[in-house]
């Protein structure tokens, strides 16, 4: 009965040894898996590293604009102080698909608020004159944009101002800008072009003439749509052809977007 009794103990320490060993592999085992997995995982990326990658990209889409302005957004990404970019137009109504609203999202969207203010200032059916009789310019001028892109009313002026007085009228509407802030960057845009239009087209040149006389950009996105004398032009401008219709605004927006943020 003893040695029984003895067999039995022997066979139970045994059984307790070999369990244990087999237990502590496995753990072993498991925690080098473990390891393993944790070493060869990727890196989380660090805020700081996503801050370069955000900084470069902004960077980037400033790459079309002229150096000094380039230079603006460079300063305002790396110190994280917004421009104020200010958008006059005489012919397009604020909502959400026209142009202008549009244009400030995608500049939202492509340098964030921490870099641009995006502030539209929509006056439809004004004249020259009648932004420098109700002191619109001096209302205006008084923000200190740093950029100002601007349509000089050049439709609105059509056969009622005259051309000449046009441009003397643009030229103290943009002194008055220059008086407040003497490093701002401006760029003057034509309004929507007009089917089988004859004398706004010439207007057109002549302030694009204007502009190059000034040292200021002429932005051209007329050279995106179809030939004003076609037929197909009508389908970019609403039905009484007094606005651009959706494909109008939109082929508007994409040149505006190529040129001031780097879309394609």
């Amino acid at each position: 009965m003893k040695r029984v009794l003895l067999v039995f103990i022997i066979i139970l320490a045994v059984g307790s040894v070999a369990a244990g060993k087999i237990y502590w592999e496995k753990k072993i085992s498991a925690q080098a898996s473990s390891a393993t997995k944790t070493s060869t995982a990727a890196p989380p990326v660090q805020e700081s590293e996503k801050n370069v990658f955000d900084e470069k990209n902004r960077l980037k889409s400033a790459n079309n604009l002229p150096k000094e302005t380039a230079a603006k957004f460079a300063k305002a990404i790396k110190e994280k102080k917004p421009l104020t970019f200010m958008v006059g137009s005489d012919t397009t109504e604020g909502t959400q698909k026209t142009w202008p609203a549009l244009f400030k999202e995608e500049l939202l969207k492509v340098y964030s608020d921490q870099v641009v203010k995006v502030d539209l200032e929509l006056y439809k059916d004004k004249t020259t004159k009648d932004i420098l009789t109700e002191k619109i310019d001096q209302k205006l001028s008084m923000k200190k944009p740093d950029i100002l892109l601007i349509e000089p009313f050049i439709l609105k002026d059509n056969g009622v101002v005259g051309i000449s007085n046009t441009l003397s009228n643009t030229e103290r509407i943009l002194n008055s800008f220059k008086q407040e802030n003497k490093d701002i960057s401006i760029f003057i845009q034509p309004s929507y072009p007009m089917y089988k239009a004859k004398y706004y087209p010439k207007e057109v040149t002549k302030v694009a003439q204007f502009s190059k006389d000034q040292g200021i950009p002429f932005l051209n996105h007329w050279e995106k749509w179809p030939n004003d004398q076609s037929k197909e032009m009508l389908s970019f401008l609403n039905s009484n052809k007094s606005a651009p219709s959706e494909k109008g605004n939109q082929v508007w927006l994409q040149y505006l977007n190529h040129y001031f943020a780097g879309e394609n």
